[in-house]
């Protein structure tokens, strides 16, 4: 678990003994070998979560985050929870749930596909510059 930089690690208490919990991880090589992915939710996390095909349980905090949140619920991609009413207990709930659920499994899969196929940087400009050519004619 990655719980950012700066915060005191020597302070939290009760941690079961199969936890590893770091101020800061290499997220993207972590991506590569999650089943679950529990973030605040913020666009470049999404979209890398997305890209590597994991599930996601959203507790946003701030600025876009509650946004991408309700998008990520209601297109079956993971589930929110409120940061203001989580307990460990709902929170392993939820964790079990998006994991178990085949429609989010296969929506997570079918958004990864589509990730993946796309044309990139290069491919989108190239798109513009012929859409520019065909109405300029």
């Amino acid at each position: 678990m990655s719980v950012g930089k700066g915060f005191p690690i020597h302070k939290l208490k009760n941690i079961p003994k199969n936890y590893r919990i770091y101020n800061e991880v290499p997220q993207l090589s972590v991506l590569k070998q999650a089943d679950i992915f529990v973030t605040h939710g913020g666009m470049n996390s999404v979209s890398e979560a997305l890209v590597h095909g994991v599930p996601m349980v959203v507790i946003p905090f701030m600025s876009e985050q509650p946004t991408n949140a309700r998008r990520i619920e209601e297109l079956g991609l993971g589930k929110k929870l409120d940061y203001s009413t989580i307990n460990s207990e709902s929170l392993k709930t939820t964790v079990l749930s998006v994991m178990k659920d085949e429609g989010i499994l296969a929506n997570v899969s079918r958004i990864q596909r589509k990730m993946l196929d796309a044309p990139g940087n290069r491919g989108g400009a190239a798109m513009i510059i012929d859409f520019y050519e065909k109405v300029s004619r």
